[in-house]
């Protein structure tokens, strides 16, 4: 935790020019005659691996509030409960944002009001034709902040960061410099292991990693007209993005995923190069996410994948409509999923990655599938998925008259009525007595105890059963179920409540509708699965979620309501749609702040990765030194200045500082020797050290290293 404080103010301070503020005023003058500023997809390349757009930073807390899960957080019944964990999250907060300040100089509140207006993250492909090449992927990173009328407190920021970033590694790396192309000022900054380039672009403080990159956007950004090398412009983007709200959203995600796959395809491990080609991940896939408030409160959550001739999963979808058709009462269904899809191609899909998946493990899937089909008596894929359709439907309901387990039930078109009839004698004859049947109006159901089928004794009440209806494939969790549906089979039931809402705003060519009454849902799971796995797992239940301990579920249920997603397909691919009229539940926020915890710390993570490289390099050097200094010589070096001096390490690495540490090197005798590296603020988290004739790396997070201390990297 402490390092991602660390690195969250350090990728602010890598912004930075840290003498800017102090030197010459923001350049808002000497853009007076420039076009008005446009969103930043404009001036970015076309080459985007990945791009991040929250269209008003200032508007995420307002946001977060809207949710459901803040609306819930806020019931003081939720907080009473699991009050003692609260208190320790928010000290943990507290103390960390404290050590943040104290280390780093800077408030985070000041660094909270600076994101104030559009803020973006792109990932940059700087040489897309070398994919397949040799060498490591040539990336970029640009980030932007509208700090609004908060530019002066982001200057200020970035002046400490600097400063405590020299301080903090002990070099002053290149000079920060100012230069100007085409009217605006480039700044450039960092250290001995990061430089970096940030200009203005009227309110918006824009980095990058490389200056051929920011040349490139101010010349987009100049341009009369929309570049045509421009992200905008792009194709693929701009399907994605007019599909996924197209300036309406409140935020965005943009993935070329099959670009960013191959990019690093050269340094995968075989099986998971493998595992990515299974999926279709190398296959032109790309996608984007965006999501928005209506004015009602309503939230939607718009993802859209683009269709490609190679990409194996939109493969699975079928080609007819998806059929809504009822045949259980809709005031029990707590879940109900209805998909068009192509089964056989899905089941190969899915055989592929189970293959890959259990390779690794050195299993094999053939041998397993064999053993599973010799017990059902059948071909999974000749004898049943085959003689199904492509309709399928899943329900899960309200147990009727009680119980701990929610009732189950499957309804599948089938395609090949002789075929499926072949596959239920041959489970039939296999199960032999263990089968049971029934008659029922005119339908023979077959069903088993699941005990049986299992080889134990299961805590699970169910009965599963099935039978062919209408040609269709009706599967329960029990018989009554299975009856329940062929009750229904002549005159099916017509959508009530807030399922006949949902459908009533799904196209009409959709091929996957799925509905979750989230109230229903989580009642049941309140007053019912929990109260029965708190008796079985007594011992590990946490003591908040005591069922005596809880609040009446009213207290969460009234801020529920439904949530629905459909899916479609077009000629350009599929677009998918999450609604939830209680608001946002949250998927949006989770996609920032992963994105800010994760991605964009880890500019400044690299960074460090590249000082703790630098060091293990470094003590590598002086071991191979050391080797052949005792080679020519009889015995080993008594310091670095002796290893120099015969031309076996540089002179950078002589001086003994390096990387933000202090090396020091000894003879222990003729045939022994060590060398320690030590940070040089030894108060900030850094490891130390340690290496002798062994040519064993060993590190401590205290100064007290030696040859007794653990192996660098658990290796």
């Amino acid at each position: 935790m402490r390092r991602f404080a660390l690195t969250a103010v350090g990728i602010i301070a890598l912004l930075a020019a840290g003498h800017l503020a102090a030197q010459e005023e923001p350049p808002a003058q000497e853009q007076k005659t420039q076009p008005a500023a446009a969103p930043m997809e404009r001036y970015l390349p076309a080459k985007v691996l990945f791009y991040m757009k929250v269209r008003d930073s200032s508007a995420l807390p307002d946001y977060f509030k809207k949710s459901v899960v803040y609306k819930i957080w806020q019931e003081k019944d939720i907080q009473n409960i699991a009050k003692e964990q609260i208190d320790e999250v928010k000290q943990k907060i507290e103390e960390s944002f404290k050590e943040f300040e104290e280390e780093s100089g800077i408030k985070v509140k000041d660094i909270l009001e600076v994101f104030s207006g559009e803020a973006t993250f792109a990932l940059i492909d700087l040489d897309v034709e070398s994919f397949d090449g040799p060498g490591p992927p040539k990336l970029d990173f640009v980030l932007t902040i509208d700090p609004g009328d908060k530019k002066e407190q982001l200057v200020k920021i970035l002046e400490t960061a600097q400063k405590a970033i020299m301080e903090d590694t002990g070099e002053d790396g290149p000079a920060p410099s100012v230069e100007k192309h085409r009217g605006h000022k480039i700044y450039n900054f960092g250290d001995a292991q990061v430089t970096l380039s940030a200009t203005w672009l009227d309110a918006k403080w824009v980095l990058s990693f490389n200056k051929a990159t920011l040349l490139g956007i101010i010349e987009r950004y100049l341009a009369k007209e929309i570049p045509a090398n421009s992200l905008e412009k792009d194709k693929k983007f701009a399907t994605v993005y007019g599909k996924c709200g197209g300036g309406k959203e409140e935020f965005f995600f943009y993935y070329d995923t099959s670009s960013l796959a191959r990019r690093f395809k050269e340094s995968m491990p075989t099986e998971v190069g493998k595992i990515f080609a299974d999926m279709g991940l190398f296959d032109s896939l790309v996608s984007g996410y965006g999501a928005l408030i209506e004015p009602d409160g309503t939230s939607r959550e718009m993802s859209y994948t683009l269709a490609s001739e190679t990409h194996k999963i939109l493969d699975l979808i079928g080609k007819s409509k998806v059929n809504t058709t009822l045949y259980l009462p809709t005031e029990n269904i707590i879940l109900w999923l209805s998909a068009s899809y192509d089964l056989t191609a899905g089941f190969n899909y899915i055989m592929n990655l189970l293959a890959t998946g259990m390779r690794e493990e050195g299993e094999d899937l053939a041998e397993s599938l064999k053993e599973l089909e010799e017990q059902l008596g059948f071909k999974l894929e000749e004898d049943l998925i085959k003689s199904l359709g492509t309709s399928l439907n899943i329900y899960i309901m309200l147990p009727q008259g009680g119980g701990a387990f929610p009732e189950i039930a499957l309804t599948a078109d089938i395609a090949k009525s002789q075929l499926i009839e072949k596959t239920i004698e041959k489970f039939a004859e296999k199960m032999g007595e263990d089968l049971k049947s029934v008659d029922y109006q005119g339908h023979k159901l077959y069903y088993f105890f699941i005990d049986k089928f299992a080889g134990k004794e299961t805590d699970i009440p169910y009965l599963p059963t099935f039978t062919c209806a209408k040609n269709m494939l009706l599967a329960g969790s029990s018989p009554q179920v299975v009856k329940r549906m062929i009750g229904n089979l002549e005159k099916p039931l017509k959508p009530t409540g807030d399922i006949k809402t949902a459908l009533a705003k799904v196209p009409k060519d959709a091929y996957q509708f799925a509905f979750v009454d989230t109230k229903k849902a989580f009642s049941y799971l309140y007053n019912t699965l929990l109260p029965y796995m708190h008796k079985k797992q007594k011992d590990s239940m946490p003591e908040f979620l005591d069922p005596a301990n809880l609040p009446p579920v009213e207290v969460i249920t009234k801020h529920l309501s439904y949530v629905y997603s459909y899916s479609t397909r077009d000629a350009g691919g599929s677009y998918s749609e999450v609604v939830s009229p209680a608001g946002p539940v949250g998927i949006p926020l989770a996609g920032v702040a992963i994105t800010a915890a994760i991605a964009v710390p880890n500019l400044l993570e690299s960074k460090g990765a590249a000082n703790e490289a630098m060091v293990i390099a470094s003590l590598r050097t002086l071991c191979t030194a050391q080797e052949v200094f005792n080679a020519r010589f009889g015995n080993y070096a008594g310091g670095m200045r002796a290893l120099a001096e015969k031309d076996l390490i540089g002179p950078e690495l002589a001086k003994g500082v390096r990387g933000g540490y202090i090396f020091e090197m000894q003879a222990d005798g003729p045939n022994k020797w060590h060398s320690v590296a030590r940070p040089i603020n030894p108060g900030k988290g850094k490891p130390y050290f340690y290496v002798d004739q062994t040519g064993v790396i060993r590190e401590s997070k205290t100064a007290d290293i030696g040859p007794e201390s653990p192996v660098w990297g658990g290796k």
